[in-house]
């Protein structure tokens, strides 16, 4: 019975060790659009959430089962439900890795030369989801804390990214448009009809609001990827 029971969670390590796989593969292909500019990354990332999806349905399946056959206590209980919260970030990480590639075409006509810390943030963030799932499938304690810890290079990584930002549209005030701020209603003006109409916004201010969009995904990416690991140690 024991035997069979261990074989079950060599099982759900094997899935969780996948579905961290393409969390990284996602990450990793975001990282490259974002050097290349390359626009159809999302028919590339699109798959890969999708069995995200897939992945998380799956373990979770398993989860239930042996639960519900096996009854587990103490150690064993902790593990499968540390792995049903984790499932549930991973898939997280793969929706925002979705957000982050339908940004990405309108960065390309505006190239991001001013913001190469994004790059370097997404490094980071994928360093994280490959050491969270090897602490729970290697029960190493130190790892866990060591990517709690890495949280906070991702979150200096986005003060940065957000620092430099606001640097650059305070040096552009007076030649370029604060993004969505649009224009004054006209008199008269019906509420609804105003609020519709696009506002002007300058390329580089554009751009800075895009690139901010993209990190502040990054840096969500970065804490449920700490909250795993908390959960490893619980």
């Amino acid at each position: 019975m024991r035997s069979r029971f261990d074989e079950e969670l060599r099982m759900l390590n094997k899935e969780l060790i996948e579905m961290g796989a393409l969390c990284e593969d996602a990450i990793e292909l975001i990282a490259k659009a974002l050097e290349t500019n390359d626009e159809d990354v999302y028919k590339v990332v699109r798959p890969i959430s999708v069995e995200i999806d897939h992945k998380e349905r799956d373990i979770e399946s398993r989860c239930m089962k042996l639960l519900l056959q096996q009854q587990p206590v103490a150690k064993d209980l902790r593990l499968i439900s540390a792995a049903l919260k984790m499932i549930t970030d991973m898939e997280r990480i793969g929706d925002q890795a979705e957000d982050i590639v339908e940004i990405v075409p309108y960065m390309t006509a505006h190239p991001d030369e001013k913001f190469p810390k994004i790059r370097e943030m997404a490094k980071a963030a994928q360093a994280m989801v490959t050491e969270a799932v090897d602490a729970y499938v290697k029960q190493d304690l130190d790892m866990a804390r060591k990517v709690m810890a890495h949280d906070d290079v991702v979150d200096n990584y986005f003060s940065q990214i957000k620092s430099g930002i606001i640097d650059i549209i305070a040096a552009a005030r007076d030649d370029e448009s604060l993004p969505y701020r649009g224009s004054p209603r006209p008199a008269g003006t019906p509420l609804a009809t105003h609020v519709t109409t696009p506002p002007t916004v300058s390329p580089l201010r554009f751009t800075s609001f895009m690139t901010f969009s993209i990190s502040a995904a990054f840096a969500a990416s970065g804490q449920r990827t700490a909250l795993s690991s908390v959960r490893e140690r619980s």
